[in-house]
């Protein structure tokens, strides 16, 4: 059965065809020519393209039948020229695996306890942000609210209706005799006498009253909603309260003397109201008349 004309076969023929016929017909011409050979060339071209088409496809359709006929699997040199290598080689496959699987497993149980480690980590920076949070408001020796916290009152004041708390009256409390004792005593048994005073200051406060140390020896006491006449009876009764028993140190008792001055708050009471406020209460010794009034100051 004769075999099929090759590739460079059918080349070599197209060739001779289109050089040859165009060399025949030009004594008619040589557009006649140009024109012949152009569509020889075109044809040829088209014959080409279909006989590699065919090949190609041939091809696909042979490589797409290759893994139903059993040849690939038929065909495994390393395992029939050299099996123990190739067991080797598998063995060493499965190690590999093995010992990449266990350091997956290590690493992802560091990862856990890195995340377990940093989520506490993470509670206890947040309770100590709230503890300090609650520290900021506190004056470490009385345990009072101190000037922050007041002024975070006054802020929350400032946004409520003023109705709901006026009239403001101010107790301001000054600590007398503080220097003496420490002079005598020492800064020990003088802050301990601050201490005293601020506790004898809250136990006799009511509820709703709030109480806080504005400065050094003074602590203040904000009454909502109160008139004069009540807040002047509060100031003596807490002045009374503050002094009621003597304090004792190294065997001697010692009776530190409190100014108590009341000044009253007609209008809506904010931070700097509230300072001038202090100061008409600190300086003045005669009532005041006007929206900021003070109450008379005595020595309990």
């Amino acid at each position: 059965m004769p075999g099929r004309p090759s590739l460079r076969l059918i080349l070599v023929a197209a060739f001779l065809v289109v050089a040859w016929v165009p060399l025949m017909l030009l004594p008619l011409g040589w557009p006649l020519a140009l024109g012949v050979a152009t569509t020889l060339a075109l044809l040829c071209g088209l014959a080409l393209a279909h006989y590699l088409t065919r090949a190609t496809a041939r091809l696909r359709t042979t490589i797409e039948r290759l893994p139903d006929s059993g040849f690939r699997s038929a065909f495994s040199p390393l395992p029939r020229c050299a099996p123990r290598e190739w067991e080797t080689l598998q063995r060493a496959i499965a190690d590999s695996a093995r010992d990449t699987a266990k350091r997956l497993a290590e690493r992802e149980a560091r990862i856990d306890e890195l995340a377990r480690q940093l989520a506490e980590a993470t509670r206890n920076l947040e309770q100590a942000n709230q503890a300090l949070a609650a520290r900021a408001f506190l004056d470490e020796l009385t345990h009072l609210p101190n000037r922050r916290a007041l002024w975070r009152r006054l802020m929350e004041l400032e946004r409520a209706h003023p109705a709901s708390y006026l009239p403001v009256q101010v107790l301001l409390f000054r600590l007398k005799g503080r220097n003496a004792i420490q002079a005598r005593h020492g800064p020990d048994v003088a802050d301990a006498v601050r201490a005293e005073v601020a506790r004898r200051i809250q136990a006799a406060s009511r509820a709703g009253e709030f109480v806080a140390r504005y400065d050094e020896d003074e602590f203040v006491l904000l009454l909502w909603r109160c008139p004069a006449t009540l807040a002047q009876e509060r100031a003596k009764t807490l002045g009374e309260a503050v002094i009621a028993s003597p304090l004792w140190v190294a065997g001697q008792p010692i009776e530190p003397g409190i100014d108590v001055t009341c000044a009253q708050c007609n209008d809506r009471l904010s931070r700097p109201a509230f300072v001038r406020l202090l100061k008409l209460a600190g300086e003045a010794a005669n009532p005041w008349s006007g929206e900021l009034s003070t109450g008379p100051s005595g020595a309990f």
